[in-house]
C-alpha cells in the first residue's frame, strides 16, 4: 500500500517540477514555527484518545517559482480516553513533502501541500510505536511584513502501515494549524528593527547626511635597494640591481627601485610612483592606468567616496557624489521642476508640491443671487483647496466673501459673511482645523466688473495669513 502512495507522490512531484518556471535569483531557506491541533477520524485511534496538540518547526526550500520542498517536525501529545495508555500519550510526526502555489499575489498566496511522514507515539500500552503515512492539505499565506507570513493550514493524514499502532487498522487524522513563516533568518529578523515606509513618494531628507567610510590609508616603509653579490654584475638598466636579480630589467633611468629592481609603489595600487598621479591612494581602492582612483560616473568624486556612483553626466554633486538638492525636498535639482519648495512641503517625484494653496479668487466657486448655498460647480475647486490645506499643514488662510451691488448694503454684508462661513464649513467638515481658517464678509465692495451687479462680483477670495 505505502509503495503505491510513494510512487504516486513522486510522479506528481516530477510533473510539478517540469511545469514550473525556474526560481529567479538565489533560492532562500524559509523557516516555519506554529501550533497544530490533531483530531482522530478513524475508530482505530479515536476509541483511545481525544484530540491532541503540538508545536511544529519547519523548513521550506523553493526549487521552482511555484514549487517548494518542505520538512516539518512536530512535538506534542494527545489526551487519553482509556486507562491502558498514559494520560498524555506523546506524539511526534516528521513530514517530508512539497508545496505547490495555485495562487500567488504580493499580499497573499495559497499552496497545495502533500508528502510522506513518519509518526511516532509514546505511551500506548507503555510502549513506543511508530507508523509511516502520507498527508495532503492546503495552506493560506498572508504577508504581514516583507520578512514574515502568517500561515493557516489544514491537512489530512493517513497512517498506511497496518499494526503500526498495534490497533490492526489504518489510522486517519485531520490537522489544523496556524503559524508564521520567516522569509529570512529568524535571528536576523528579530534583531532588525523595522520601520513602516512613508505613504508619500518623497523620501525623508536627513539633516545630517550619512558619511562614507574612508578606506584605510596605506602605511608602508619605503624599501631600500639591496645589491646582490652573487652571480653576474651586469646591470642593463643601471638601477643598481644586477640583471640576474632584477625583476624589472627595463626600468627608466633615474627611477627609484626596491631590492628586486621594481619601481617603487608607495601606495601599493599597482602603479609605480614615477607615473602615479594619485600617490596617496587608500589601500584597496581601484585605480586607472595612471594611479587615479576610479570615477565611474565622471562627477569628480572617486568611487570609494561616491555614495551615488551612477549620477548622470554633467549633474552637480556634493562632496560625497550625491546630486545637489537645493531645496532639500528629496528630489535632486536635475529632476526637480520646482527648486524653491518651502521646507516641509510634500512633493511628487518631480519636486512639484502634491497640492498647493494659491492666494486669489476661488475660480468656479459660486452662489445663486441672494443665496448662501454653494452651486454644484463649486465643489471641484473646493476639493483642490482642501487637498492643498491637507498637504501643507503649516498654511493658514482667510476667506473673504464679496457680493454684487444688488440689495441693501447691510443685507449684502450679512450675506457675504454667511457665504464665507459656508466655505469654511465645507473645509472643517472634511478635517481641516477651524483655527487655520478665518472668515470675513466684505459685502458689496472691490468690484471686479464695471457692471456692479454682474455675477462675477459674487466671489470668494483666499488670503494666505501664515506659511
Amino acid at each position: 500500500m505505502i509503495k503505491n502512495y510513494l510512487n504516486a507522490a513522486v510522479a506528481i512531484l516530477i510533473l510539478l517540477f517540469l511545469i514550473s518556471s525556474p526560481v529567479k535569483g538565489d533560492s532562500k531557506l524559509y523557516y516555519q514555527i506554529g501550533l497544530s491541533g490533531y483530531y482522530p477520524l478513524s475508530d482505530s485511534i479515536s476509541n483511545y484518545v481525544d484530540g491532541g496538540g503540538l508545536i511544529k518547526f519547519g523548513l521550506i526550500y523553493p526549487i521552482k517559482t511555484n514549487l517548494s520542498l518542505e520538512a516539518v517536525l512536530g512535538i506534542g501529545g494527545f489526551t487519553a480516553k482509556k486507562p491502558t495508555i498514559n494520560d498524555i500519550p506523546k506524539f511526534a510526526p516528521l513530514n517530508f513533502g512539497a508545496a505547490y502555489k495555485i495562487m500567488n499575489k504580493p499580499s497573499s498566496s495559497i499552496d497545495l501541500t502533500g508528502g510522506v511522514g513518519y509518526y511516532s507515539f509514546t505511551g500506548f500500552y507503555n510502549n513506543r510505536v511508530s507508523s509511516a503515512g502520507i498527508y495532503l492539505g492546503g495552506r493560506f499565506n498572508l504577508r504581514l511584513t516583507p520578512e514574515m507570513d502568517l500561515q493557516i493550514e489544514a491537512r489530512g493524514h493517513e497512517l498506511v502501515e497496518k499494526d503500526g499502532l498495534g490497533l490492526n487498522e489504518t489510522t486517519e487524522m485531520v490537522e489544523l494549524s496556524v503559524g508564521v513563516c520567516f522569509l529570512t533568518n529568524p535571528l536576523k529578523f528579530i534583531k532588525t528593527k523595522s520601520s513602516a515606509p512613508e505613504d508619500f513618494v518623497t523620501p525623508e531628507v536627513s539633516a545630517e547626511p550619512k558619511q562614507p567610510v574612508e578606506p584605510e590609508a596605506v602605511v608602508k616603509e619605503k624599501p631600500t635597494a639591496r645589491l646582490s653579490t652573487a652571480g653576474s654584475s651586469r646591470d642593463s638598466d643601471n638601477d643598481g640591481i644586477p640583471d640576474h636579480q632584477d625583476r624589472s630589467p627595463g626600468t627608466p633611468s633615474g627611477v627609484e627601485v626596491d631590492e628586486y629592481g621594481r619601481p617603487l609603489d608607495d601606495d601599493m595600487d599597482g602603479v609605480p610612483d614615477y607615473i602615479d598621479q594619485g600617490k596617496n591612494t587608500p589601500l584597496g581602492v581601484a585605480v586607472d592606468s595612471r594611479g587615479r582612483p576610479l570615477d565611474s560616473d565622471g562627477d569628480g568624486i572617486p568611487n570609494f567616496r561616491d555614495l551615488h556612483p551612477n549620477t548622470p553626466a554633467k549633474v552637480n554633486v556634493d562632496n560625497h557624489g550625491r546630486p545637489v538638492d537645493s531645496d532639500h525636498d528629496g528630489v535632486p535639482d536635475y529632476l526637480d521642476k520646482d527648486n524653491n519648495t518651502p521646507p516641509g512641503t510634500k512633493v511628487d517625484s518631480y519636486g512639484v508640491p502634491a497640492a498647493q494653496v494659491e492666494a486669489g479668487v476661488l475660480r468656479g466657486v459660486g452662489f445663486a443671487s441672494g443665496k448662501t448655498s454653494l452651486t454644484k460647480d463649486s465643489f471641484h475647486t473646493l476639493f483642490k483647496l482642501l487637498a492643498g490645506m491637507k498637504y501643507n499643514p503649516n498654511i493658514n488662510i482667510e476667506l473673504r466673501a464679496f457680493t454684487d451691488s444688488s440689495g441693501k448694503p447691510e443685507t449684502n454684508l450679512r450675506l457675504s459673511q454667511a457665504r464665507a462661513d459656508a466655505v469654511k464649513s465645507f473645509l472643517t467638515s472634511h478635517g481641516i482645523d477651524e483655527k487655520r481658517i478665518s472668515v470675513k464678509g466684505m459685502g458689496a465692495t472691490n468690484f471686479v466688473s464695471k457692471n456692479t451687479k454682474a455675477p462675477e462680483n459674487r466671489r470668494i477670495e483666499v488670503v494666505i495669513t501664515k506659511r
